[in-house]
Order: C-alpha cells, then structure tokens, then sequence
C-alpha cells in the first residue's frame, strides 16, 4: 500500500482496486466532499446491481445499457478502472442487445463492486 501525502493509507493495492490520489483530484483535494460522494454510492450501488440483474434476467438491452451506464459514472469518481472496464461491458452489451456473457459479466461486476466498497469504507475510515 502507498501512503497519500495526507497520511491516510491509498486503498492501492496489488490488484488497483482504486486510486485515491485520482479520487481526490477530481474533487480538488477535499476529503469531506469525496467521503460524502461515498456515503452517496454506497446508498445508490446496491440498487443498480439490482437493475442490471433484472435486465439481463428479463433480456432487456436499453434497461441493461442504461442501469450499467448509471453505475460506471458512479465508479468513474472513484478512479476504479477494473470496476469501470466491467461496468462498461455490460453497458454496451445493453446498447448492442446481445446479452450473451452478461451472467458472468454480472458476477464480476458485482466482485468488482464489492472490493470497491470495501476500498471506499476504508478511505471513510481513515478520514
């Protein structure tokens, strides 16, 4: 793990489950608006999940497009590219209608998101 300048530990690891550092940027260095902007997402990612689960169980490409664009903007604040990458694939597996890997896609999102919010309760944690 690398130490951010403030001290607090960047929850970077092995596998870059994010970056604080980028977070951190894009919200001009202020800790109390990012732990916020967590707070937020960890209220609204569950919901998504739910979507973008419905979506592929019902085979509904826009809902699916839609739910998964959703969750990568939120993911997108955080500089977690592994997270984002997935979150993705499945957004353009809803815009293209073809739905086939979106199972596994899903499952992988879901880890995805999990190491994501454990990242970010450590960050709240430290703050």
């Amino acid at each position: 793990m690398e130490i951010h300048d403030s001290g607090i530990n960047t929850v970077q690891d092995s596998v870059g489950v994010m970056d604080l550092d980028g977070a951190l940027a894009l919200v001009m260095d202020d800790m109390e608006l990012l732990c916020e902007i967590i707070e937020i997402f960890n209220e609204d990612y569950p919901k998504q999940l739910r979507k973008i689960k419905i979506a592929i169980k019902e085979g509904d490409g826009p809902l699916l497009r839609n739910a998964a664009h959703t969750i990568k903007g939120s993911i997108s604040t955080f500089c977690a590219k592994r997270a984002f990458d997935l979150a993705l694939k499945l957004e353009m597996m809803g815009r293209e209608g073809d739905l086939s890997g979106a199972d596994e896609g899903y499952v992988k999102l879901e880890k995805a998101v999990e190491e994501l919010k454990n990242a970010l309760d450590n960050v709240i944690a430290s703050a």
